[in-house]
């Protein structure tokens, strides 16, 4: 009986220690509530914003911002929420014909209410378009950001 417990033990710890103490996040994503100093300033009515390399869309409660590095090895997404209830959301992007999204999260106007998501993707110069999935809902979009 001792004998048994031991090797249910040891084949126990071998399997789920792997499990345990996997991280929780793929290393190509990177959701995050950010700082002020990620903010890329007020969206035109173009979809232009201060910084050349992210476009922007104007929504009721706040500002939907994408941004892709030249030659396209980098992709980040963030929701400047700028008031309204709290909702279950997921940021995410579309590039040739195929979307990404993270997992839902609750976003809030409280705090920061900056919420942002990275990727690390192959080089490509296709056109990138951020998105805002609203649970249950309707999904917000950016207009296209061509990285190159």
């Amino acid at each position: 009986m001792l004998k048994r417990f031991r090797t249910l033990a040891a084949v126990s710890a071998a399997v789920l220690t792997p499990i345990l103490l996997a991280p929780a996040a793929t290393a190509d994503s990177q959701s995050q509530e950010v700082g002020t100093q990620d903010y890329w300033g007020s969206c035109s009515s173009g979809g232009y914003t201060n910084d050349a390399g992210a476009r922007c869309t104007t929504l009721s409660n706040g500002i939907l911002y994408v941004r892709s590095s030249s030659p396209g090895t980098g992709i980040t997404v963030q929701y400047d929420k700028q008031g309204g209830s709290s909702f279950q959301g997921r940021l995410g992007y579309e590039r040739s014909s195929s979307n990404v999204y993270e997992p839902y999260r609750t976003m809030t106007a409280t705090g920061t209410g900056l919420y942002s998501n990275q990727w690390s993707v192959s080089a490509s110069c296709a056109p990138v378009i951020g998105k805002l999935n609203v649970s249950g809902g309707t999904t917000y979009s950016t207009p296209p950001r061509t990285p190159c």
